[in-house]
């Protein structure tokens, strides 16, 4: 099961409690980086020093593979972008994401953005845009795709910040499942772009990632 949302009337209201949603226009511009390729959660070799966020589960649940978010690009019937909120509790640099994402159809990868927030939305400043390819099948576990930021990004204690599973020109086809964490836990802060394709604050169950970096 994958969670889209496609009723017109929830996002015709939705719209009234707008004042901005153009501007994660800026993220096209930026250049993407390279991911590595698929490490499975037993290996935290690679992560940093110290765990920024991260609601994984454990070795032997470490996602729930069946349902979760869909992932569509702007060339699918129903498009969706999908974005997961998480708060630093303090001053550090972000060195790499963790994210589980299965691939369904279409193009086999999604772009995968930080952004700061801006009123609750995924709609600050770009901070890091990675292209991610060669996702695991649907209902498979436990692979996780890692994404490295080389020279590290700044974070302040007390912000928020938005892990954004989008599409862009290059992977406008595809059709994938962001996995909900293992615990199903919810939340009313999660972000939904879709028909009429503008991000809307929403209710719904928190989708898996982790991010790992250094202090300050």
């Amino acid at each position: 099961m994958r969670t889209k949302i496609i009723t017109p009337v929830l996002f015709f209201a939705a719209l009234t409690i707008l004042c901005s949603t153009l501007l994660t226009q800026g993220a096209a511009a930026m250049k993407p980086q390279q991911t590595t390729a698929a490490l499975s959660v037993q290996d935290e070799s690679s992560a940093g020093p110290i765990t920024i966020y991260s609601n994984l589960g454990p070795r032997n649940d470490v996602y729930d593979k069946l349902p979760g978010w869909e992932i569509n690009g702007t060339k699918t019937q129903f498009p969706q972008w999908v974005a997961m909120p998480f708060h630093i509790k303090e001053d550090a640099t972000i060195t790499q994401i963790k994210i589980p994402m299965q691939y369904g159809s279409g193009t086999n990868g999604f772009t995968l953005t930080l952004t700061e927030d801006d009123h609750g939305l995924p709609t600050g400043e770009v901070k890091g845009k990675w292209e991610v390819k060669n996702l695991s099948p649907a209902r498979s576990c436990c692979a996780l795709k890692v994404v490295n930021a080389p020279h590290g990004i700044p974070v302040s204690k007390g912000e928020i910040y938005w892990i954004v599973a989008q599409t862009d020109s290059t992977d406008g086809t595809t059709s994938d499942n962001w996995p909900y964490t293992w615990n199903h836990v919810k939340s009313h802060d999660i972000a939904i772009r879709a028909m009429p394709f503008v991000w809307i604050r929403y209710h719904g169950t928190v989708c898996a990632f982790a991010v790992y970096g250094t202090k300050r």
